[in-house]
């Protein structure tokens, strides 16, 4: 059986491609992630997982996937922040077709949630300088809840999520891991 956090990572992997009882838990002192290559700081509550992985998203388009992952309580409580960049000619002949940051925005949320066949509870805007967001609160039928935090600038897409299925995130770490995102520029 896969863990939470490998059926989320490969959503996040198709969104790149443009594309309960709860049991008692104790906080975790936040562990300060630094991506230099991606430019950008998070808080994980814990000593977060680095990996990279080139994936085909399209006819003769291959990206990085460059992640940050810490998964708790056996695999139900999962947390990722991930960054990839579109190679410049495929950023290039979508701008000559007219596509802005908020059309690659719209279709980064959209193929997260049909990735993780799930339904949207809440959707928002959101933003950091230079960049523009979007955050999504989903569930699955399976019981799997989640946040999903996707930021859109140029060639640069930003991902983060925290998902659980049978455990209660401790008060307070969901939103202290995604809002202590910040970009480094």
């Amino acid at each position: 059986m896969l863990c939470l956090s490998r059926k989320l990572i490969a959503a996040c992997l198709l969104v790149a491609g443009m594309a309960g009882v709860g049991f008692a838990q104790t906080a975790v002192e936040a562990k300060p992630y630094v991506s230099q290559d991606g430019h950008y700081h998070v808080l994980f509550p814990g000593e977060p997982q680095v990996a990279t992985e080139a994936k085909t998203v399209g006819p003769g388009v291959q990206v990085d996937m460059h992640m940050a992952s810490l998964e708790k309580n056996d695999g139900k409580l999962a947390y990722m922040a991930m960054y990839s960049e579109l190679p410049a000619d495929v950023l290039k002949a979508q701008t000559d077709q007219g596509m802005t940051d908020d059309d690659r925005l719209a279709n980064c949320a959209a193929g997260f949630i049909n990735g993780v066949a799930g339904r949207v509870i809440t959707t928002r805007p959101i933003r950091l300088p230079g960049v523009v967001g979007k955050e999504i609160e989903f569930d699955r039928t399976d019981g799997t809840k989640g946040v999903y935090r996707v930021y859109v600038g140029g060639r640069r897409i930003y991902q983060l999520f925290v998902g659980w299925n049978g455990a209660v995130p401790p008060a307070g770490e969901v939103s202290d891991f995604l809002d202590s995102f910040a970009l480094d520029r």
